[in-house]
C-alpha cells in the first residue's frame, strides 16, 4: 500500500490496478502454494497485460526438483503479439541454459517438464503497447545456492523479467540448477503521448495544453506536452536548471514571424528518442516548417528527459538556407538560459542537444531561420502571404512592362509589337483595381497580311499566302518554255510584295545538215526533245569517233554563262573520213594475204622465224573494220617470242651455268651445306625441238633434301651447344645429374659431320652412370648391385661423402657371390686385395675410421694385367680405364693409399665373349620346350647342353620328324641347337572333343613342405604354387637349373642384353616363377621402324584407279541384280574366295558378287535381326549384326554376328547354316574345350591359317580365338580376357592386352596380324615358337595429317583407329584400312626396314567419284580390305561412302 500511496494522494491509475496488484500480494503471502508438484509438469502464465515481476521456489532432497510459484504485475496500457521459444529440446538437459526475450518483449509464460534429474523449459514472451523497455540487465550472482530455495521479487519496482539463464550442476545427489535472472525498467511511451503514473509499470495519457507565454509549463522530473496556437511559433525559452533534481524546467514565449500564413499544411511531432538518453542527440524539422511545440518526460533511471518536438508549416511560406543563421549555443551545462530568435522575424528549424554526465543536465544550439512568402506570393494588408487579386497580364508577339504580376495597385505599360505585328487598339497603361479587374479594355498584337501569290503557267514554291514575312519564289515553266524577268523572289513586307512578276518563254534548237560522205535522219530541224540521227557512209568513219553506225543530238533544255535556261543540240559536230587500220608487222616472222590496213583487208600470221614460235595468245587471222565507231583490225595481235625452257631455282642449293631458260644452256647445281641432291642429276641442258618452235630441258634435275644426325641427348645429364643434329652443329656433353658421373671414354663435345647423303656425330659418345653415396660421419654400406664391380671412387672431404661409381661387369648374375678382400702383404705394405682373380671390388664398408672392401665374382670372366693407380688422399675422384675394374687397395696403412686396378678378360672357353668394355655376354641357344609336352635332360641352352623330346601330353603326339636329341654348341660366336625341332601334335579325333585336363603334365603336392622334401631328394629347388591356370596344388622342382630366374623384369632384359639377346619375362611359365628366357632378335618376325625414307624393290603402290564394284552411295537395299545399282547400309566387312567372288557382311545378311560382277546373291540372312533358323537353310535363318566373313579351302563360309555372339558357318554343298562358335550368350568361358559350349562376346574379324585354324577377334572380351576346324577346340590365342589396353609386348602374346581388336589376317601359318583398333597400332603374334606378341606398325597416337605422298618408318607411324588388315597371297606385304584417317596402308612384310605407305586414299573424307588415281581418291572411314588374287587387286569396304570398291595394283 505505502508504494501506492507514496506521495500522499491516490491517482487514477492507481485505482486501475489496485485489484490485480492485491491478488498478486495475496497470492505471494501462500506460500505453500506453488504451480507444480516435484517431478510433476509445471505450467504458468500471466493474466493478458500482466508481465513476471516475482519467483519463488524449494528444492526437494529426496525428489531432485524444485517446485515452482510465480506472480505477475501490470505492465504499460495494452499487450500485443508473442514470441516463444519452442518445444522442449533434450539437448538442453544436463547443460547450461539461456533464454532472453526478444528486444521489446517481456515473459509472460513458462512451461517445464521432468526428465533425467532435470527439468527441459518452455518460454512465451509478449511484447506491450506503450511503454519502452530500458537498462536491460541479467542479475550479476545466483540467486540461488546448489539445493538452495530461490526467493526474488521486483514487484515493487518499475523492472519486469524478461530473461532467465540456470546453470546444470551434476553433483551426486544434488542434481539441480542456478538462476540468474534477466530484467528491463518500464518507461512509457511519450510517442502515444503516455508517460508513467504513480504506480510502476502502469502508464498515463498526457494532456497537450497551449503556451501560456513567460510561465513555466512543468515543475522539474515533471511530464509536460506544450504547443503554440495557430500562425505562432516558439521564439523565446527559458530555463532554470535545479541540480537537485538534475533536471531543468521550461517556460516558451510564442510569437507570429513577420512573413507567415493562416493555414497549417503540415504538422507532426518528432519520434522521442529513447536510445539517445545520456548522449548527444538532433532534430531537424521537415522543409519549409518549424518549431511550435514541446513534449517530454523525466527518466529517473538516465537522470535525463525525452523530447519531442511539434514542427508546423504553412500556406504560402518558406524557409530557405540562405536565410537561416546557422547554429547558436545558448548554455553551459549546469546553468540557467534564455533564448530568443533574431528580431522576432526568425524561428527555429533545428536543434542539437549533448549531455553532461558530471551535471546530468544539456547544452542546447539552435538554428534560427526566416521564412518568407512564396513566389507569386506577397504580404496582404494583414500581415501573411497571400496570391495576386488580378490575373496576370500578358501578351503574345509583343512587349509589356512595368508590374504586371496582378497584385492591387500593378501598374503594366503595354510598350510594342514584334516584328510583322501591331497594336489591336492603341497603347496604354493598365492598373489592377481592389475589386481584381485590371483597367481599361484588352490589348492584342495582331499579324500584318498581304494578298495571296499565283500564276497560270510558273511553279511557286516557298511560302505565298501573303504572311507577313513570307518569300514566294517563281520556280519553273512547262517543259519547252524558259523563266523570264527580273524579280523572281518577292516578299510580304508592310508595303506589299516586292518586285515585279516574270513570264514563260518557248525554248528552240537551230536546224542540222548531213556531214560530208554521210547522212541524217529526218528528225532534225530543231524542235526541243527531238532527236537528230547522222553517219558515215561506207568506208568511211566518224572523226572525232563516235558508237558503230553514226551518232545522234539531242536538242536538250540547259543553261547559258549568265543561269538562263536556253536550248541546245548535244555532243559536238563531227567529220567522216576515210578507213586506215594501218599495216600489220610480224617482227622475226612472216604474214600472207592484205595487211596494210584498208577497208576489209585480211591479214594472216603465217610462221615465225626458227628460234621463235608464236605467242599462244591473239588471233592468227585479222580483218580491217570499224569496231565501235573506231578504225581497227580484228582480234587481237600475234607476236614471234624468243623460245626458252622455264627458268630453273633450287631450294637449299646454288646453280651455276645458263638457268634462265636460254635455249642451248646448261644448268648445274651444287646443294648447301646440309644438304644433298635426291637423284643423281645435278645438271639439264635446254634443246631446241626439231621444229624449231618449242624447247625443253633434258633431264629432270634433282632437289636438295636435308641431312641431319640424330638429336644428342645425354640421359641424366644435360648437353648445351647445338644438338638438334643440323650439319655443323657442335653439341657438348655438359653436366650429369645429381647422383650421376661420367663414364669412362667418349668425347667432350661432338660435331654433325656430312658424309655425302648421310651425316654423323664425330667421337664417342659419353654416358652419365649413377652413383652410390655414403655419409663419411656415420658407419656405412654402400655396395653395387649384383653383376657390378667398382670403377670409380670419389670422397669430398668437405662434406667427409664418399661414392661410388658402378658399372655391369663380368656376365649378369641373379644372385651376388661375394668375399670380403684379403689382407695381404705386398712388398711389405698391407694390402686388401680381392681373390682368385675372377674377383672386382662391388662393395665398401665404414666401421668407425676404418673402410673395408667387399668384393664379388664376376661371372664369365677373369682379372688380368693388374696395375696400381692413383692414390687416395684428400679429396678424390678416381676413375678406372674403359675395360678395367677395381681389385683392391695398396698400402692401406698410409695416408696415401693406392687401388689396383684390373683389365676384364672374357673366358671365351667357357662360352663367355666380350659385350663391351667390362661386360661378358653368354652365348645361349635359348632354352628348349615342347609346347603340350615334356624334355629331359639340361635344355637351358648353356654350351654344352644337350635336350631330349621327352613325351606330349594327354591328346598330343610327337611328331615325325625332327630329332629326338639337341645339343648346344657354339661356333663363330653363334649359339644354335643341333637339328630340327620336334613339336606335339593334336591327335586327330573323329569323337567329340573333351575339355583339356588343366593338370595335366604336373606334379601336384599337398602343401609347399612336401613339395620342398619331394625336390630336395633329388638336390633341386622347389617351387609350390596354390593355383595355377586350371590347376590346384602345382610342384615344381628344378626351376632354377632349367631355367634363370631373375626377381623383376628389368633384370631379364639386363641378363639377356648382356648377352646380346633379346629378353621375355614369365612371372608363371611351366610351373615356375620369374621365368627369363632369352633368344636371338633374328628369330622374331617383325617390321622394323626406320627413321629415314629409303627405296623399297616390292611394289606397295596401286597402279590402277579406283572402282566401284557394289554400291550405290545409298542406304535402302533395292534388290537389284546390279551390284551397283543398290543401296548398302552399314557394310562391315569384305572377303574375296579363291572363285573372285566377293562376300560382304551388311545389315542382317550377307551377300556375294560374282567376279563379273553381273550377279548379286544373298548367301544368308534375312534382313530381319534375330537368331533364329539355325538348322535350315542359311537364306532363311535370321542373323544379328554380322560383322566379318571369311571362306575356307571347301567353300564353306563363316560369319561372325556380333549381336548374337557366335560365329555361324553355311555349309558350301547343303546351304544349311550352323553354329561353329559360342551359346549366344555374352560372356568368356570354355576355353580348351568345344567352340560350340563357349561363351564369346562381339566377335568381328575371321581368318584361317594354311593348317585350317580358324582366327576370331572378339572386340568386347579383348582376345583373339584360335579354334582348331577338325577338333573343334577353341582357346586365346592373344589377349588376356576383359583386360583393355596396350601392355606385353616382347612377351607371350596371351599375357598381353588388346583394346577391342577388329580385323584380322594370317601369313601362311606363322604370323598373325591384329588391327589393334583402340591401340592405334597394328600387332603381329609369331605362331610357330614362342607365341611372342609385338607391335608391327602405330605409335599408339593418332594424331598428324596424312596425303597421297605420306611415307613413314613402320614405328612412326600414327595411325587412327585401324580396324582392317590383309596379308597377300606371297606374305610380303600387310595392307591396312586407316579408318579414321581414311586411307588404305601397306608395309612390306619381306623384313628389312620397310617403310609404311599410302596405297590409297588423300586423308580427306568424302568422295570424288571414280576412276581417279588411287593417291587422288577421296575415301570415308574403310573398315575392311582383302585381296582379290585373280584380280591382283584389292578389295575393300568403304563403308560412310556406302561403296565396296576395288584398286588393282
Amino acid at each position: 500500500m505505502a508504494a501506492i500511496n507514496m506521495h500522499g494522494r491516490w491517482s487514477a491509475g492507481a485505482i486501475l490496478i489496485l485489484v490485480p496488484l492485491l491478488h498478486a500480494l495475496i497470492f505471494m503471502r501462500q506460500a505453500d502454494a506453488y504451480v507444480n508438484s516435484n517431478r510433476g509438469d509445471l505450467y504458468f502464465r500471466c493474466d493478458t497485460g500482466e508481465g513476471l515481476t516475482y519467483m519463488t521456489s524449494k528444492y526437494s532432497d529426496n525428489k531432485y526438483d524444485r517446485r515452482w510459484d510465480f506472480s505477475c504485475a501490470p505492465i504499460g496500457t495494452a499487450s500485443s503479439d508473442t514470441q516463444s521459444s519452442g518445444g522442449y529440446d533434450v539437448r538442453d538437459l544436463h547443460s547450461n541454459n539461456n533464454y532472453d526475450c526478444a528486444s521489446g518483449y517481456y515473459m509472460e509464460k513458462l512451461e517445464s517438464t521432468y526428465s533425467s534429474v532435470d527439468r527441459l523449459w518452455t518460454y512465451t514472451c509478449r511484447r506491450p503497447d506503450s511503454v519502452q523497455l530500458l537498462n536491460c540487465a541479467q542479475t550479476s550472482s545466483y540467486e540461488n545456492s546448489r539445493t538452495g530455495n530461490l526467493d526474488y521479487d521486483i514487484t515493487g519496482t518499475n523492472k519486469i523479467i524478461t530473461g532467465l539463464y540456470s546453470k546444470y550442476t551434476d553433483t551426486l545427489f544434488e542434481w539441480d540448477r542456478r538462476w540468474k535472472i534477466t530484467t528491463c525498467e518500464v518507461e512509457c511511451d511519450l510517442t502515444g503521448d503516455y508517460v508513467n503514473s504513480d504506480v510502476p509499470r502502469v502508464c498515463t495519457t498526457l494532456s497537450l495544453s497551449g503556451i501560456t507565454n513567460g510561465n513555466f509549463v512543468a515543475d522539474y522530473q515533471e511530464s509536460f506536452g506544450s504547443y503554440c496556437e495557430t500562425s505562432t511559433a516558439i521564439t523565446t525559452i527559458s530555463t532554470q536548471f535545479a541540480a537537485s533534481s538534475t533536471d531543468r524546467r521550461w517556460a516558451f514565449t510564442c510569437t507570429k514571424p513577420t512573413s507567415g500564413g493562416q493555414v497549417i499544411t503540415s504538422q507532426t511531432w518528432s519520434t522521442p528518442a529513447y536510445g539517445k538518453l545520456g548522449t548527444a542527440f538532433t532534430v531537424s524539422c521537415p522543409s519549409n516548417t518549424y518549431i511550435t511545440g514541446v513534449k517530454s518526460a523525466y527518466v529517473s533511471s538516465f537522470q535525463d528527459r525525452v523530447y519531442s518536438f511539434q514542427c508546423t508549416g504553412y500556406e504560402n511560406t518558406e524557409i530557405s538556407a540562405v536565410n537561416c543563421n546557422g547554429a547558436v549555443a545558448v548554455n553551459a551545462a549546469g546553468a540557467d538560459f534564455d533564448f530568443s530568435t533574431s528580431s522576432g522575424a526568425y524561428v527555429i528549424t533545428s536543434l542539437t542537444s549533448t549531455f553532461d554526465s558530471s551535471t546530468s543536465d544539456r547544452e542546447w544550439t539552435f538554428t534560427e531561420c526566416k521564412p518568407q512568402c512564396v513566389d507569386g506570393t506577397m504580404l496582404n494588408s494583414d500581415g501573411y502571404c497571400s496570391e495576386p487579386v488580378c490575373p496576370q497580364l500578358t501578351i503574345t508577339h509583343g512587349t509589356i512592362s512595368g508590374d504586371c504580376t496582378g497584385f492591387e495597385g500593378d501598374e503594366c505599360t503595354f510598350e510594342s509589337c514584334n516584328t510583322g505585328y501591331e497594336f489591336s487598339s492603341a497603347a496604354t497603361t493598365r492598373t489592377c483595381d481592389a475589386d481584381g479587374a485590371w483597367s481599361g479594355a484588352d490589348i492584342t498584337c495582331e499579324p500584318i497580311t498581304c494578298n495571296r501569290l499565283t500564276h497560270s503557267q510558273i511553279t511557286l514554291i516557298g511560302s505565298c499566302s501573303g504572311n507577313y514575312g513570307d518569300v514566294c519564289t517563281y520556280y519553273s515553266c512547262p517543259s519547252g518554255y524558259a523563266l523570264r524577268g527580273t524579280t523572281f523572289s518577292r516578299e510580304c513586307t508592310a508595303d506589299g510584295w516586292t518586285g515585279t512578276e516574270p513570264y514563260c518563254e518557248l525554248l528552240e534548237c537551230s536546224e542540222l545538215t548531213a556531214p560530208t560522205n554521210g547522212w541524217r535522219g529526218d528528225t532534225c530541224t530543231g524542235t526541243l526533245g527531238s532527236t537528230c540521227e547522222r553517219g558515215c557512209n561506207d568506208g568511211f568513219v566518224l572523226s572525232p569517233t563516235e558508237a558503230s553506225g553514226g551518232f545522234t543530238r539531242t536538242c536538250t533544255e540547259t543553261t547559258d554563262s549568265d543561269g538562263l535556261a536556253v536550248a541546245e543540240w548535244t555532243g559536238s559536230e563531227r567529220t567522216c573520213i576515210t578507213v586506215d587500220c594501218g599495216e600489220i608487222v610480224l617482227a622475226n616472222g612472216q604474214t600472207s594475204g592484205e595487211c596494210s590496213g584498208n577497208y576489209d583487208d585480211t591479214c594472216t600470221y603465217d610462221e615465225c622465224d626458227t628460234g621463235y614460235a608464236l605467242s599462244s595468245g591473239g588471233s592468227t587471222r585479222r580483218t580491217c573494220g570499224v569496231t565501235d565507231g573506231v578504225a581497227a583490225w580484228s582480234g587481237t595481235s600475234k607476236q614471234c617470242e624468243v623460245v626458252t625452257c622455264s627458268s630453273i631455282e633450287v631450294q637449299n642449293g646454288v646453280t651455276s651455268g645458263t638457268c634462265d631458260g636460254t635455249v642451248g644452256g646448261e644448268c648445274s647445281f651444287t646443294c648447301d651445306t646440309g644438304y644433298w641432291p635426291s637423284s643423281s642429276i645435278t645438271t639439264t641442258t635446254c634443246v631446241l625441238h626439231a621444229d624449231g618452235h618449242s624447247a625443253s630441258w633434258d633431264a629432270t634435275i634433282a632437289t636438295c633434301t636435308e641431312v641431319m644426325c640424330p638429336t644428342l641427348t645425354l640421359e641424366y645429364g644435360s648437353v648445351s651447344g647445338s644438338c638438334s643434329g643440323t650439319v655443323g652443329d657442335v653439341c657438348v656433353y655438359d653436366s650429369c645429374d645429381d647422383g650421376f658421373v661420367f663414364g669412362i671414354g667418349g668425347s667432350s663435345s661432338r660435331t654433325c659431320i656430312q658424309d655425302e647423303d648421310t651425316a654423323y656425330w664425330d667421337g664417342d659418345e659419353k654416358t652419365c652412370l649413377e652413383t652410390i653415396e655414403g655419409d663419411g660421419g656415420t658407419n656405412f654400406t654402400i655396395a653395387c648391385a649384383a653383376g657390378q664391380a667398382i670403377t670409380g671412387l670419389y670422397y669430398t672431404s668437405g662434406t667427409d661423402t664418399y661414392e661410388i661409381l658402378c658399372q655391369d661387369a663380368g656376365a649378369s648374375l641373379s644372385k651376388r657371390i661375394y668375399a670380403s678382400a684379403e689382407t695381404l702383404t705386398v712388398s711389405g705394405n698391407t694390402a686388401q686385395y680381392c681373390d682368385f682373380d675372377t674377383y672386382a671390388v662391388s662393395g665398401v664398408s665404414k666401421k668407425g675410421s676404418t673402410l673395408v672392401y667387399d668384393c664379388s665374382l664376376l661371372a664369365g670372366a677373369e682379372l688380368v694385367d693388374c696395375t696400381l693407380g692413383d692414390t687416395l688422399s684428400g679429396s678424390y675422384s678416381i676413375l678406372a680405364s674403359e675395360g678395367s675394374v677395381f681389385a683392391g687397395i695398396y698400402n692401406t696403412g698410409s695416408s696415401s693409399p693406392q687401388v689396383r686396378v684390373c683389365d676384364v678378360r672374357c673366358r671365351e672357353e667357357d662360352g663367355f665373349y666380350s659385350a663391351g668394355g667390362t661386360k661378358c655376354r653368354q652365348l645361349s641357344c635359348g632354352a628348349l620346350t615342347l609346347t603340350n609336352g615334356a624334355t629331359s635332360g639340361t635344355c637351358s641352352g648353356a654350351k654344352g647342353d644337350t635336350c631330349t623330346y621327352e613325351s606330349c601330353n594327354y591328346g598330343y603326339e610327337l611328331s615325325a620328324s625332327g630329332d629326338t636329341s639337341r645339343t648346344c654348341s657354339i661356333t663363330n660366336g653363334r649359339a644354335e641347337w643341333s637339328g630340327v625341332a620336334k613339336t606335339c601334335q593334336p591327335i586327330s579325333t573323329t569323337g567329340s572333343p573333351t575339355t583339356v585336363n588343366a593338370c595335366e603334365g604336373l606334379s601336384r603336392s599337398l602343401n609347399p613342405a612336401t613339395c620342398r622334401e619331394r625336390c630336395e631328394r633329388n638336390n633341386e629347388d622347389s617351387t609350390f604354387m596354390a593355383t595355377y591356370g586350371g590347376c590346384t596344388r602345382v610342384c615344381t622342382c628344378g626351376c632354377r637349373k632349367r631355367f634363370e630366374i631373375t626377381q623383376e623384369e628389368d633384370d631379364c632384359s639386363a641378363h639377356c642384353a648382356s648377352q646380346g639377346l633379346d629378353a621375355s619375362f614369365f612371372e608363371e611359365h611351366e610351373g615356375c616363377r620369374n621365368v627369363c628366357l632369352c633368344f636371338e632378335a633374328s628369330t622374331r618376325s617383325t617390321a622394323t621402324a626406320v627413321t629415314t625414307t629409303t627405296e623399297v624393290t616390292f611394289t606397295t603402290q596401286a597402279t590402277g584407279t579406283v572402282e566401284t564394284i557394289a554400291g550405290n552411295g545409298l542406304v535402302d537395299w533395292t534388290g537389284s541384280s546390279d551390284p551397283t545399282a543398290t543401296g548398302l547400309n552399314q557394310a562391315e566387312c569384305v572377303a574375296v574366295d579363291v572363285t573372285g567372288a566377293t562376300y560382304i557382311a551388311i545389315r542382317h545378311r550377307v551377300v556375294s558378287i560374282s567376279r563379273d560382277g553381273s550377279t548379286i546373291t544373298t548367301i544368308a540372312g534375312t534382313k530381319t535381326r534375330g537368331s533364329t533358323g539355325v538348322g535350315g537353310l542359311a537364306t532363311a535363318a535370321q542373323l544379328d549384326r554380322p560383322t566379318c566373313v571369311a571362306v575356307d579351302t571347301m567353300g564353306n563360309v563363316y560369319i561372325s554376328e556380333k549381336g548374337n555372339h557366335r560365329v555361324s558357318v553355311v555349309d558350301a554343298s547343303t546351304g544349311v547354316l550352323s553354329v561353329f562358335v559360342g551359346t549366344g550368350e555374352a560372356g568368356h568361358r570354355g576355353m580348351g574345350g568345344s567352340s560350340r559350349a563357349a561363351q564369346i562376346h562381339s566377335p568381328h574379324g575371321l581368318a584361317f591359317d594354311s593348317r585350317g585354324t580358324l582366327y576370331i577377334a572378339d572386340t568386347e572380351n579383348h582376345v583373339v580365338y584360335g579354334v582348331d576346324r577338325r577338333s573343334v577346340v577353341i582357346d586365346v590365342v592373344a589377349g588376356t580376357p576383359f583386360r583393355k589396353g596396350y601392355h606385353g609386348d616382347g612377351r607371350p602374346a596371351t599375357t598381353a592386352w588388346l583394346n577391342a581388336p577388329t580385323g584380322i589376317a594370317v601369313r601362311g601359318a606363322g604370323d598373325l596380324y591384329i588391327a589393334d583398333k583402340g591401340n592405334n597400332r597394328i600387332r603381329y603374334v609369331d605362331l610357330d615358337s614362342y607365341k611372342i606378341i609385338d607391335t608391327l606398325v602405330g605409335t599408339g597416337r593418332y594424331g598428324g595429317d596424312v596425303d597421297g605422298s605420306t611415307t613413314t618408318a613402320a614405328l612412326e607411324t600414327n595411325l587412327d583407329h585401324p580396324e582392317g588388315v590383309a596379308v597377300n597371297a606371297k606374305g610380303t606385304m600387310l595392307v591396312i584400312a586407316d579408318t579414321n584417317k581414311h586411307v588404305l596402308r601397306s608395309v612390306s612384310l619381306d623384313g628389312g626396314d620397310s617403310p609404311v605407305t599410302v596405297l590409297a586414299g588423300t586423308g580427306s573424307r568424302g568422295f570424288n567419284g571414280d576412276g581417279n588415281e588411287p593417291n587422288a581418291t577421296n575415301l570415308h572411314s574403310p573398315v575392311s580390305v582383302a585381296y582379290d588374287i585373280g584380280e591382283r587387286a584389292i578389295v575393300f569396304v568403304d563403308q560412310q561412302n556406302r561403296r565396296i570398291r576395288r584398286v588393282h595394283l
